[in-house]
């Protein structure tokens, strides 16, 4: 099977799902998924969070690992984010090889918490553990981006410069045909301080490629003007993440000029 053909797998599993639920009582349907042993792991993980919340099967490790994981996220969506990360970590009793839990976990430490070593760590194990899935490698580069949006200085912006160019290059190449990952080597090309040519040429290059896939980083269906969104927005981002290195170097420099007078 070659991951080109995930995105279909996933909204077949999604129709089957729902076709089947409607058709078969629960008992029925129990004995299908405890007999679903042939299916890949990349599969069935992104199979069973498809189930209803409130039915019972008696779960697996693994399927309970899932099931948290999905409730985590309920409690992301509601402000509810030391109750999520008990739940994540609950779900990654269950099974520490789980890449999702730890995926969610990167997020929350990132976004709402800007506990960037935690996030990092976090990202890095969902990546270790389902090196294949490149939702992972968009996550890690999502947040190195974000950390670097916080530097105060010139020193840790091209600290955090360098960290971000080796995650996209990795990025990149282990998904030449993957949508996002053009979207992060522009902003790595902006940061390179490449001119606007260059970096509008890999947006387009990004859009290519989403207009043939049709589908989001997380195999949701696109259409033209949500692609053009998604666009604009990196575009957004690469101008703002020029000023921001721009004020920095502007700050540096005068900072540089206080000292030389100080030292006179």
């Amino acid at each position: 099977m070659d991951k080109d053909d995930w995105p279909y797998l996933e909204h077949l599993a999604t129709f089957l799902n729902n076709f089947i639920f409607e058709k078969m009582d629960n008992s029925e349907y129990s004995k299908i998924c405890a007999s679903n042993k042939g299916c890949s792991k990349y599969f069935d993980n992104r199979l069973m969070p498809l189930l209803p919340v409130q039915v019972n099967f008696g779960f697996t490790a693994t399927q309970t690992a899932i099931r948290k994981t999905q409730e985590a996220v309920y409690l992301v969506n509601a402000g509810e984010y030391e109750k999520a990360i008990y739940c994540l970590k609950n779900a990654l009793n269950h099974d520490p090889t789980y890449a999702d839990a730890y995926n969610e976990l990167a997020f929350i430490f990132g976004k709402f918490k800007h506990d960037w070593g935690s996030a990092k760590e976090a990202v890095q194990k969902a990546i270790a553990y389902d090196p294949s899935y490149p939702k992972y490698s968009n996550s890690l580069v999502g947040i190195l981006v974000d950390q670097l949006r916080h530097a105060v200085n010139v020193e840790d912006f091209l600290k955090l410069t360098e960290e971000v160019e080796l995650a996209v290059a990795n990025y990149v190449e282990k998904n030449p045909g993957y949508p996002p990952a053009y979207l992060a080597l522009a902003q790595v090309q902006v940061l390179r301080n490449e001119n606007y040519a260059v970096w509008t040429k890999t947006l387009n290059k990004a859009k290519e490629l989403y207009t043939k896939s049709g589908f989001s980083v997380t195999w949701i269906p696109l259409n033209t003007d949500q692609i053009n969104m998604i666009i604009e927005k990196t575009h957004n981002e690469c101008e703002k993440l020029i000023r921001l290195r721009n004020e920095l170097m502007i700050s540096d420099k005068s900072l540089q000029r206080e000292r030389e007078c100080y030292k006179n």
